[in-house]
């Protein structure tokens, strides 16, 4: 299996697009905004360390912007990380909405999850998914 083929995987209201060194900015905005108070920064975060983190990620892991069908606006992030075709399990996390997403109902959350679980489960056939959730 080879993952690099998933760098666009589209459902109903989203479409999840692999990040590139262009999402750097909107990703930063968001991780410093309210809806990223909850995700793990590093002490001096900034643009520059979300690049260089960006630039380092692991072959095992994907990180999707999450993009709504009906605008074409990039309203979130989400990832699958811990990808072990091995153990046939991975991963699901870094899910963050912009902050205007946050309190108005709408799918894309829930539907970049949905995406996510039917490509670990169905397409790849792994067994597993594990992930974290955080209250507030």
């Amino acid at each position: 299996m080879d993952i690099s083929e998933y760098k666009i995987v589209k459902g109903d209201f989203v479409e999840l697009h692999e990040i590139t060194p262009d999402d750097a900015q909107i990703i930063y905005n968001w991780r410093t905004s309210s809806s990223g108070q909850f995700m793990n920064q590093p002490d001096g975060y900034s643009l520059e360390s979300q690049q260089n983190w960006m630039q380092n990620r692991p072959a095992n892991e994907i990180n999707y912007t999450i993009i709504s069908k009906e605008s074409g606006q990039k309203v979130g992030m989400i990832a699958i990380v811990g990808i072990s075709i091995q153990d046939k399990n991975a991963e699901v996390g870094r899910l963050l909405l912009a902050p205007e997403f946050l309190k108005a109902s709408n799918p894309y959350g829930l539907e970049a999850l949905k995406i996510c679980y039917n490509l670990i489960l169905n397409v790849w056939g792994f067994n597993k998914i594990y992930g974290n959730a955080v209250r507030k």
